[in-house]
C-alpha cells in the first residue's frame, strides 16, 4: 500500500503539505525540489514593496528585454508557454525588483563587511612572470631586467628555447583570489612597473612585474551586490534545512513501508 502522508514538519511552507512523499520524491528524482523550495523561500523572504506604476514599467522593459519580448504577441506567446496568467506573469516581472530591494533592506548594514572579505575576489591584477628553478638563475634575471635593460619577451625565449611548449608569461587580467598566494600580497602592494623576486611558489622562483592593479571600490553597483549575496545565502540556509527535513521524512517513510 502506497503512503501519501503529509510532511507536518514543514508547516512554514504550506505549498508542500498537500504533496505526499511520492510526489517529493519524484520532483527530486529530476532535481526539481529544491528550485521549488528556493523559489518559495524567496517569495516568503520578500518584504511588502508596492511598486509605482513607472517603476512597474520599468520592471516590464528589464524583463522583456530579458527574454526578448518585443511585442504584446511575444507576450502572450511566452505566457503560454510558462502556463502564467495576468497576475502571474505580474508577478514574474516584479520579482527581480523585490529582491533587489528587500536584499537592500535587509542587508545593507553588513553589505560592505561582505565586500572587505571578498574584495580580493574582485580586484584584477595583471603581471609578467619569469619561472625558473634555481635561485641563482633568478638573482641573474633580476639583475639583468633593471641593470642590463633586459625585456622579458627576450628572456622567455631564452629560457624556453628548448622547450615544446612555452609557459605563459604574460598574466591577467585576473581577480587577484586567483593569483597564487606568495604573489599575491607583493602585488597588492606594488606599483605598476616594480620588480618583484626571486619569490618562491611550490619550489619554483618566480621573478614578476606588475604591470596594472584594478582595485574595486565600495560603490552603490557593489553594496547592491553584496546584499544580493547576502540574501541568497540567508535563503539558501533555509532551503538546506528544508530539504534535509524533507529528505530525513523520506527516509524514514520508505524504510517504513519497507519494515
Amino acid at each position: 500500500m502506497r503512503a501519501h502522508s503529509k510532511v507536518p514538519e514543514l508547516s512554514s511552507i504550506p505549498q508542500l503539505e498537500n504533496l505526499g512523499h511520492e510526489v517529493l520524491s519524484l520532483m527530486i528524482r529530476h532535481d526539481q525540489l529544491r528550485p521549488f523550495i528556493n523559489s518559495i523561500i524567496t517569495e516568503q523572504e520578500l518584504e511588502s514593496i508596492k511598486l509605482s506604476e513607472s517603476e512597474q514599467q520599468q520592471a516590464l522593459n528589464i524583463y522583456s528585454r530579458r527574454h526578448n519580448l518585443n511585442s504584446g504577441k511575444d507576450v502572450k506567446i511566452h505566457c503560454q508557454k510558462h502556463g502564467f496568467n495576468e497576475n502571474q506573469f505580474g508577478w514574474q516581472v516584479q520579482l527581480q525588483e523585490r529582491v533587489l530591494r528587500s536584499s537592500k533592506n535587509r542587508f545593507a548594514d553588513k553589505a560592505e563587511l561582505h565586500y572587505l572579505t571578498r574584495k580580493e575576489q574582485f580586484d584584477q591584477v595583471s603581471y609578467s612572470q619569469l619561472i625558473v628553478k634555481d635561485l641563482n638563475l633568478a638573482h641573474e634575471l633580476i639583475l639583468r631586467l633593471k641593470e642590463d635593460g633586459a625585456k622579458f619577451n627576450d628572456l622567455v625565449l631564452e629560457l624556453t628555447r628548448n622547450v615544446e611548449r612555452r609557459p605563459q608569461w604574460k598574466v591577467g587580467p585576473i581577480p587577484l583570489a586567483r593569483v597564487p598566494q606568495p604573489l599575491s600580497k607583493p602585488l597588492q602592494t606594488a606599483k605598476p612597473g616594480s620588480l618583484l623576486g626571486p619569490i618562491n611558489v611550490q619550489g619554483n622562483w618566480f621573478v614578476v612585474r606588475l604591470e596594472q592593479y584594478r582595485p574595486t571600490e565600495f560603490d552603490a553597483t557593489m553594496e547592491q551586490r553584496m546584499c544580493l549575496e547576502l540574501f541568497q545565502r540567508h535563503v539558501d540556509t533555509l532551503v538546506d534545512q528544508h530539504m534535509a527535513i524533507i529528505t530525513a521524512n523520506l527516509s524514514q517513510n520508505n524504510t517504513t513501508i519497507s519494515s
